[in-house]
């Protein structure tokens, strides 16, 4: 009798790794950190740049001739353009020292707006530490071929140490406004425009200096930008 044998075929399962999730640091844009020393992370929106205190500062002076080591992530942009981001509040540490040769302890986190190492803006929430004094203002720069044009003062509103702060910037051709909110974009304090041309492409978003000895960590979220190269079609 024949007998019908059945064979088995056992075909082993195959296990489908998940797909690598998004690199959440791509949001923001491609980290540049000239020291190599800074710790970027990334997660559920939000983004922190550890920055080390120590002799060498992380600062962002072209005038000053030191090193620009301030760690950034950028995004190339092309024309106009807006960005917000959220930054959260953060304290002078104790015991600290300056690391410059202005001798100032100073801390920065905000928007960065890159033509090159000569010709850049800067818009942080800041504080530093001179003396007895430890302001906490709203600092917004411009560098042009190297030198000052605008100084970032307490002139320009003087912000809540214990509060964060929402920050907005815009370019509209050679203009660049500015406007800070700490009400969560309810209401916003409108700074004095620049007027500088920068060049059609730029890279820009958000930095973080530390001119002190002591560590420095910055945070950021409910970060936008309009007008970057991926997000244009």
């Amino acid at each position: 009798m024949l007998r019908a044998v059945t064979f088995l075929l056992v075909v082993p399962l195959l296990a489908l790794g998940a797909p690598a999730p998004r690199d959440a640091l791509a949001h923001w844009g491609k980290p540049v950190d000239p020291a190599k020393d800074c710790k970027f992370e990334a997660k559920d929106g939000k983004l922190k740049i550890v920055v080390p205190g120590g002799k060498d500062p992380h600062d962002l002076s072209a005038e000053l001739n030191a090193p620009m080591n301030a760690p950034r992530v950028l995004k190339e942009i092309e024309g106009d353009f807006s960005m917000e981001v959220s930054v959260g509040a953060f304290a002078v540490p104790e015991g600290t020292a300056g690391g410059t040769e202005r001798n100032v302890a100073f801390w920065g986190a905000g928007f960065l707006v890159w033509g090159d190492s000569k010709n850049y803006v800067r818009f942080e929430r800041a504080m530093f530490r001179r003396e007895n004094q430890e302001p906490c203002y709203i600092s917004f720069e411009l560098r042009k071929d190297g030198e000052f044009v605008k100084f970032g003062t307490p002139d320009d509103g003087v912000l809540d140490p214990k509060k964060g702060a929402m920050l907005r910037l815009k370019r509209k051709g050679s203009v660049i406004t500015a406007a800070v909110s700490e009400d969560a974009g309810k209401t916003w304090n409108e700074l004095k425009s620049l007027d500088i041309e920068m060049g059609k492409k730029l890279h820009a978003g958000v930095v973080a200096v530390n001119t002190s000895k002591a560590d420095f960590t910055a945070e950021f979220e409910k970060y936008s930008i309009v007008g970057a190269k991926d997000d244009q079609k």
